[in-house]
Parts: C-alpha cells; structure tokens; sequence
C-alpha cells in the first residue's frame, strides 16, 4: 500500500477544510515546541529550519518558500497573542526575532 493510499484511507471522512485545519494545527504546535524550548528569540529562516518545513525542490528558494509559511502561522500565532516578536536594530537594519508568549528575555 502507497503512502498516498495510507492517507487517504486514514483521512477519507475528513474533508478538506478539516485536513487543512488539522495539518496548520500540527504546524503551529510544530512552532511553539522549537521557540519554547529555545532561551533566544529565533527568526524566521531559523524557525523554518527547525520545524523542517521545505516546500520547493529548488535549492535556491525552498528556504524563502518555507519562510512564507512559517512567517504566516507566526503572524497568526502573534494576533492570537501565542508568540510575541522582538524587533533588533543592528546599525540601520531591523531585524524580527520571534519567541514564545512568555519566554521574553
């Protein structure tokens, strides 16, 4: 039996709304675990890296595409008031640091 069959006996009485529900859920938890256990904030590209999301078979951009993912759920996880974000000024830039509601050093 292929993966794909596995999954689509498993889920078949999910509809797909259910399934996306389900998988951004596993995602979201998948974030907090890497920011709880981290004392540092983290950014994004190393958030990504963690939770192992790749979405491009492009070398070149499958961090960028996996960023955007990550970045929409922290952006989520942040209204939801579940992350808090860090800004950092190094000289003129700003960078965003993301940590876990309640683990701000």
């Amino acid at each position: 039996m292929g993966t794909n069959c596995f999954y689509k006996e498993r889920f078949r009485n999910m509809t797909t709304k259910q399934m996306a529900r389900l998988g951004l859920f596993y995602i979201e938890e998948a974030i907090l675990e890497v920011l709880e256990a981290e004392s540092e904030p983290l950014d994004g590209p190393e958030i990504s890296r963690r939770v192992g999301i790749e979405s491009c078979s492009d070398p070149d951009r499958k961090l960028e595409n996996a960023h955007a993912v990550v970045h929409g759920v922290l952006v989520k996880l942040l209204r939801e008031e579940r992350v808090d974000r860090v800004l950092k000024q190094q000289g003129k830039l700003e960078f965003r640091y993301w940590v876990r509601k309640g683990n701000t050093n």
